[in-house]
């Protein structure tokens, strides 16, 4: 058997990596409720280090949620199980696929869609995750040009979600600002995925550069009690010939 160290730093070196994370700037799309992302110089005489200060809200820009996010019945709530910082990192790596389909007249995406998308690609079983792509991340942009981003996003129905739940994965990725559709009441995605230990990764970018299984990684941080974090959304694919 070879050095699994060695033999992983010659594997990495063969592999394409693709950013899925936006960048984090003034002015980037957020939730109504949630504060403005803030990136300021932090000046002191007595530091030459060039330096800034950060005002992020736990979602901000492309981020995971926790359990904890959303947990309906608030007496199952176990801070050993449903908080950023305690989410197993094994859970944040693993083959993924990209779902393209387009939403129903309801602007969501249904288990049979999901289904029938399956028989003519591969069984959503077989991966870890499963990342929803909806072209949304072409409408981010800054300031007011970006509000187009925060409106009429598409999401995945509560019998799509169960069936998610029902078949292993442990995420589920969206490119729109959440993985339920915009101003859904019942929030059945992030009811459903989020009271069964399987995270939420939204705000996802160039999902549609992506082609088959690839391997996603999307490490938090360990925010105490966190109800989500930022993250720096990997896929690794196989380097394209030259």
């Amino acid at each position: 058997m070879g050095n699994i160290i060695e033999d992983f730093g010659g594997l990495i070196d063969k592999l394409e990596m693709i950013d899925l994370s936006h960048r984090l700037e003034d002015g980037i799309p957020k939730f109504p409720t949630h504060t403005s992302f803030r990136h300021v110089p932090c000046i002191n005489d007595l530091d030459p280090a060039t330096m800034f200060s950060l005002e992020i809200h736990e979602h901000t820009g492309t981020h995971v949620d926790a359990p904890v996010h959303f947990l309906a019945d608030k007496k199952i709530f176990n801070s050993e199980i449903h908080t950023v910082d305690v989410l197993p990192l094994r859970k944040f790596i693993g083959p993924a696929v990209v779902v393209t389909i387009s939403p129903n007249e309801e602007n969501l995406v249904t288990k049979q869609m999901l289904i029938d998308w399956e028989r003519q690609n591969l069984n959503i079983s077989s991966v870890r995750f499963v990342m929803f792509n909806f072209g949304w991340a072409a409408k981010w942009k800054l300031g007011d040009s970006g509000l187009e981003f925060t409106r009429d996003y598409p999401g995945i129905s509560r019998d799509c979600a169960q069936y998610i739940s029902d078949n292993g994965v442990l995420g589920v990725g969206t490119d729109c600002i959440g993985l339920d559709a915009f101003e859904s009441v019942d929030i059945p995605a992030h009811d459903v995925l989020l009271q069964k230990g399987i995270y939420i990764f939204e705000n996802l970018a160039n999902l549609s550069s992506l082609d088959g299984v690839f391997i996603f990684q999307g490490f938090p941080l360990r925010i105490r009690g966190g109800s989500g974090s930022p993250i720096r959304a990997i896929a690794y694919t196989n380097r394209k010939e030259a």
